[in-house]
């Protein structure tokens, strides 16, 4: 069941635990002569825990394994790009491959073991790709980093991983929607398998890392607003749309925003003046953005209502999607493939097509559907996941939580005070 419990990492992140008959088990054991394969039995059941395990095993090998050289340096201040010369491409070559980044298929060897191109470059791109690093085959200070890596370093990202997987439900009332937060992915499970055959997944962009992190938590998705109106965090009325409407008003009616009174879709629309904005800040009336091409939510919003109005949404701004890196929002999730998402969710409801999705996502009202069968949402924190083609990918803890899991882990049994 891992060590902490998991409400003693994050607060919110509330996952009820199952009654355990420990001294039953331990008696069962005693009495058996097959003890690894009870012991894996009582294991979380999950496919990537089981995978994540056995990185676990290939990387304590690699940290004992002497052959592994480090890498000779690389020119100081210069970035070494695709083309250029470096005198370590032998070691660099012997390096990705105990890492598993080399071979790969179509593309040969290259002969020249001096220039960086051919295999070796992909194989940097493929290492790139695999640490939450922009693939683009330069070879800077980050990759740098991550190719220096200590071996412990990454062992013990593996086992905070496994512990966080241990924190897991193994069974879900309906299939759950999980979001790992440094992978930047949304995993929305067809049944209780975590197969990768049957679990959609897709990119998200999450909360900055500064200020606007997005918190961990779980909660339930009941419903889901096509064409939503996007109501303005005050935060956000206060700091960024306020001013500029105090510039020049006709920004609002530019961007579709409009100043309401009252909390519902129905509130009375004010006139859009200085005397509104008074009221804005005062908390009497809120500023919200009609639905359109405008719309900072784009054309559907999911709910699980939770205390942090966190949601998932759509986004008209797309060019997150393609770095690698993307937290980059004010807290709340932004999706690659929301129409994917809806069809799941709203697959067991024969009028809702997916021709039915799209016109839905551009009407000018919002229309909101009841999810027939509530989906557990769990929004997570790991920086190690193994995939089912054999490869482990790590991340950059990007809100600095596996230094608070090893301090709270630190303090061990019974680690929580």
């Amino acid at each position: 069941e891992g060590r902490l419990r998991p409400s003693e990492a994050h607060a919110e992140l509330r996952i009820p635990r199952a009654k355990y008959d420990a001294a039953g088990v331990v008696a069962h054991i005693a009495d058996s002569a097959h003890v690894d394969h009870l012991l894996d039995n009582e294991e979380p059941p999950f496919i990537h825990y089981s995978l994540l395990k056995k990185s676990l095993a290939k990387y304590r090998t690699l940290r004992a394994d002497s052959s592994i050289i480090k890498l000779p340096l690389f020119p100081k201040g210069k970035i070494t790009k695709p083309g250029d010369e470096y005198m370590g491409l032998g070691k660099l070559r012997a390096l990705l491959t105990a890492l598993g980044d080399l071979p790969l298929a179509n593309y040969a060897p290259n002969k020249d073991t001096t220039v960086l191109l051919g295999d070796v470059l992909e194989g940097v791109r493929h290492f790139q790709k695999r640490t939450g690093l922009e693939s683009d085959g330069n070879i800077g200070p980050m990759t740098i980093s991550a190719l220096r890596k200590p071996f412990d370093s990454r062992l013990r990202t593996i086992e905070l991983s496994l512990e966080r997987w241990r924190w897991l439900p193994r069974n879900y009332s309906n299939p759950p929607i999980l979001v790992n937060l440094p992978a930047f992915k949304l995993f929305a499970y067809s049944g209780n398998s975590d197969d990768e055959r049957d679990v959609l997944a897709m990119d998200v962009a999450i909360g900055g890392s500064f200020d606007k992190k997005t918190p961990i938590f779980s909660d339930t998705l009941r419903t889901i607003v096509f064409s939503p109106y996007w109501d303005v965090p005050i935060s956000i009325s206060t700091a960024e749309i306020i001013p500029k409407a105090r510039k020049d008003i006709k920004y609002l009616d530019k961007n579709d925003y409009e100043i309401v009174k009252g909390d519902g879709d129905l509130s009375p629309v004010l006139p859009n003046e200085g005397k509104s904005l008074d009221m804005v800040l005062k908390g009497t009336a809120r500023i919200r953005q009609k639905p359109g091409s405008k719309n900072s939510l784009g054309g559907v919003k999911f709910l699980f209502p939770n205390s942090y109005n966190i949601y998932f949404h759509d986004t008209p701004s797309r060019s997150a999607f393609s770095k690698a890196r993307r937290d980059v929002s004010h807290g709340c999730i932004r999706l690659s493939e929301p129409g994917q998402l809806a069809a799941l969710l709203l697959g067991d409801q024969e009028k809702w097509t997916r021709a039915a999705i799209d016109s839905s996502m551009s009407l000018e009202a919002p229309m909101r559907v009841a999810v027939k069968k509530p989906r557990p949402v769990f929004i997570l924190y790991s920086t190690a996941m193994a995939a089912q083609d054999g490869k482990t990918y790590f991340y950059p803890d990007i809100y600095g939580y596996d230094l608070e899991l090893v301090a709270k882990l630190e303090k061990s049994y019974p680690y929580a005070h």
